[in-house]
């Protein structure tokens, strides 16, 4: 039984999926906001000394994690 906040939504598409492109497909989906990007280019994390850090990257965090470890 859905929540208060939850709803239910049935798509009836009248497209064989399988007829359409790999780019039609992704097109449709973001289209439907059923995938997104997400950027990564303004992180604010709490590192591993709970203080809050700008990070520029995720491979900036990744590394920084390591050399703290």
């Amino acid at each position: 039984m859905p929540g208060i906040n939850d709803v239910e939504i049935v798509l009836h598409l009248h497209e064989n999926w399988e007829n359409l492109t790999q780019a039609n497909k992704v097109d449709l989906l973001g289209k439907l906001r059923l995938i997104t990007n997400i950027r990564t280019s303004n992180m604010y994390l709490l590192d591993s000394h709970g203080k809050l850090r700008k990070y520029d990257s995720p491979e900036q965090r990744n590394a920084t994690e390591k050399g703290s470890g």
